[in-house]
């Protein structure tokens, strides 16, 4: 999932966030948590037809978002669930629930989430597991250490009270580590322990380098045929007195090692020329930012883009 949430929001409400957003519910927590009595009730229809008489015609998935719905979202839910009298009873209840839910701990989400797993499995009889995938973190992290440590006591509470249930995985495109570096907040000592203690909770870490990414990319973007390798090696035979002029050192007057345009590592690369990758790599590598850092994913993203674009041009093209 994405992180989306003010700088304010418990790290923990966020996920709980993104998994109702991924059932198809309310991203208001006190909504959804209604929204599953409902349906657990076999109710919906009969709800989402409410809804619509309340609010004068409009549907219920466009305005499920919408925090100011709440009058006519009680309404609906008095109509359906007997254990609310009136409207009125529901609203009040929706805005102690909206209150509770406004200052809700890590520790609260994590028991939310296994009782919704036991919810589940009392259902289909299976066991079940939470599997959160939170993409780009040091972007949604930004230079924000309570992020950070917010993010590692849920990866921590995930660890030791979910039993295996709930997992996290976290991608960036910068080292957590390296973002609490580049904060800059706090001194040297202090510094030194909140990265041991990221580095305690994230103990499999995966880290590309540039150099490796080139690897990846050569495997997974680039690797050809069997068939069409004849191809090539024709192609770089006819060309290579171009390529050699282009692409071999020391006609490229860069600092660092290069590889030579030798036939394998043509067809290898093609539709870059062999230097390229390494090349490209470096200069991500050296690029600060949120948005850039490392580099490795922008390095990805760069070869599969200029390789899809290229996808219906003749292999003579160089």
């Amino acid at each position: 999932t994405a992180l989306h949430g003010d700088a304010t929001e418990n790290t923990g409400r966020i996920f709980l966030r993104a998994l109702f957003r991924e059932l198809g519910l309310s991203s208001v927590i006190a909504f959804a948590e209604l929204e599953m009595e409902i349906e657990a009730a076999g109710k919906r229809e009969q709800f989402l037809v409410a809804y619509s008489a309340a609010s004068g015609g409009s549907a219920w998935e466009n305005d499920r978002d919408l925090p100011h719905v709440g009058a006519q979202f009680a309404e609906a839910v008095a109509a359906v669930l007997p254990r609310f009298k009136s409207p009125d009873e529901a609203f009040r209840s929706i805005e102690l629930s909206q209150s509770h839910y406004g200052t809700l701990a890590i520790d609260g989400v994590v028991q939310k989430l296994l009782r919704w797993l036991d919810q589940q499995k009392a259902r289909t009889g299976n066991d079940c597991v939470l599997f959160f995938v939170a993409d780009e973190v040091g972007a949604w992290a930004g230079r924000s250490l309570q992020r950070i440590e917010e993010l590692r006591a849920l990866a921590e509470a995930f660890g030791s009270r979910g039993g295996g249930r709930l997992w996290l995985l976290a991608t960036s495109q910068e080292r957590l580590s390296d973002v609490v570096q580049n904060a800059g907040y706090l001194d040297a000592k202090t510094t030194q322990e909140f990265i041991q203690r990221l580095e305690a909770r994230f103990g499999t870490n995966v880290h590309l380098e540039p150099s490796e990414v080139g690897t990846v990319i050569e495997d997974r973007v680039l690797r050809k045929k069997p068939a069409s390798r004849a191809a090539l090696e024709q192609l770089f035979r006819d060309r290579q007195a171009w390529v050699s002029d282009v692409a071999a050192k020391p006609g490229l007057e860069l600092l660092g090692e290069y590889p030579a345009p030798s036939a394998d590592r043509f067809v290898e690369d093609y539709p870059f020329l062999p230097y390229q990758l390494t090349l490209a790599g470096d200069i991500f590598g050296v690029m600060r930012g949120v948005k850039v850092s490392s580099g490795a994913r922008s390095m990805l993203k760069v070869a599969f883009d200029a390789t899809r674009a290229r996808s219906e041009e003749h292999t003579s093209e160089l």
